[in-house]
């Protein structure tokens, strides 16, 4: 009878204890450095298209640096496809602490869909059974009108 044994690959990139663009670990937490990180790494990526929707989970340790991250899912112009268990594969693979959600909006118009916010509450619902903290959800557009270009769900009050 032949092995027909499952298998799967779960991927995150790790930033070890020195990252290329700090030295030393970077802490996240608040919806600013979040921006820094998206525009150091994600942006930087060879497969980033500012044109799609690209939804990233930072895993963070317990001190909330960053310790990798993985592309969940990349759309299109106005939406990309997210389940949970996408997003919380690669948290629980690399043992997290903590984590942030991040996507953006090619748009540049930050205000959040129903179905980010939907996202949102599936996620902090499942990060409180996994008890991985859930930090924030923060969504990517561009500065415009006196706007600070991002949503903060948590600055927001709504995780």
């Amino acid at each position: 009878m032949k092995n027909t044994k499952s298998q799967f690959k779960v991927s995150a990139t790790f930033i070890g204890e020195n990252s290329p663009t700090y030295g030393t670990k970077m802490k996240i937490d608040t919806p600013e450095q979040c921006i820094k990180f998206w525009e150091d790494y994600a942006e930087l990526m060879e497969t980033f298209d500012p044109e799609k929707e690209h939804l990233i989970v930072i895993a963070l340790d317990t001190k909330f640096q960053l310790k990798g991250f993985n592309v969940v899912s990349v759309g299109t112009l106005n939406e990309t496809i997210a389940h949970p268990r996408e997003i919380f594969r690669p948290l629980v693979t690399i043992s997290a602490h903590s984590f942030i959600l991040m996507h953006n909006h090619p748009s540049g118009d930050p205000k959040p869909s129903d179905a980010d916010r939907q996202l949102t509450n599936r996620i902090k619902d499942g990060a409180e059974i996994m008890r991985i903290r859930f930090i924030d959800h923060v969504i990517v557009g561009k500065p415009q009108n006196h706007s600070q270009g991002y949503f903060s769900f948590r600055e927001m009050g709504l995780i």
